[in-house]
């Protein structure tokens, strides 16, 4: 599968995009990787979101520790929160919310 993710450099509320996929394309050149996937494992071999949802919890996990009026201590993340399904909708609510037209 190949996608083209059309993104700005910056983000309205500052973060800076170009700057975090060079970091990771530097990663990526650092272990001789200069074609294939982004997000692979040792072998080269792409990465299902199943694969990336541990991780993803982990991260989710360490903010409710550190930031509960951010995420509350309560909410399940593993059965709240999917890879692919949060950020998504995470998206498209804010191209609902900037006005973005569906086409």
């Amino acid at each position: 599968r190949l996608h083209l993710m059309v993104s700005v450099s910056v983000t309205d509320s500052g973060l800076k995009v170009r700057y975090w996929i060079d970091r990771w394309l530097g990663i990526l050149r650092l272990e001789g990787r200069f074609s294939g996937p982004a997000f692979c494992n040792m072998a080269g071999m792409v990465l299902e979101a199943g694969d990336i949802d541990g991780e993803f919890h982990k991260q989710l996990r360490k903010v409710q520790e550190s930031r509960p009026d951010l995420l509350d201590p309560e909410v399940d993340v593993e059965e709240k929160f999917r890879i692919f399904r949060s950020l998504r909708r995470g998206s498209n609510s804010r191209a609902v919310d900037m006005k973005v037209p569906e086409s």
